[in-house]
Parts: structure tokens; C-alpha cells; sequence
């Protein structure tokens, strides 16, 4: 696992997880048991994060950072609008 900033510098690596766990799942385990992670953010700060990282939307919210993620489709969408495409 690593966190990389909008800049490409890397700010920390984490050691290797089982296979057996996602992302969200690796993810969630480093946000309530890393505290040098959890020092690098600040309320109102901005995580970009991939639709893998669904599951811990609510641990960054609470956090009080700003999740910005790709839309979904809808379960009858074949694809985005030029609209919706450009907006992720």
C-alpha cells in the first residue's frame, strides 16, 4: 500500500498484506490502526481514491477529508454521458 501526492511524491509504504484483502479492507486497517497516517491528514484535505475504495467512504467523511471518487453507472447504463465522462 502507498500514498502518493498530486505532486508524485511518495509519502509512505506500507508493508504487504495477504492476498486475501482489498483494497477498502487494507485501507480501513491502516486508517484505524496507522496513527502516522492518520497525522498526514486534516480535515478538509482532498482523497482521490478508485471505486475499489467504496467501502471505506465513511471512514474518510468522518474524518472530515473530501473523497473524490469516478462515478458509477447506472445499473441500465450502457456508458457516461459526454457529460458524466468529462466530469470524472
Amino acid at each position: 500500500m502507498a500514498c502518493i501526492l498530486p505532486t508524485g511524491r511518495c509519502v509512505f509504504l506500507k508493508s504487504l498484506f495477504w492476498a486475501s484483502n482489498n483494497d477498502a479492507r487494507m485501507t480501513s486497517y491502516l486508517l484505524e490502526e496507522d496513527q502516522p497516517l492518520n497525522d498526514l491528514m486534516r480535515p478538509g484535505d482532498i482523497v482521490f481514491l478508485d471505486r475499489g475504495f467504496n467501502d471505506v467512504l465513511p471512514q474518510f467523511e468522518a474524518r472530515g477529508l473530501q473523497v473524490l471518487m469516478p462515478s458509477f453507472l447506472n445499473p441500465n447504463q450502457g456508458q457516461f454521458t459526454q457529460q458524466q465522462a468529462n466530469a470524472n
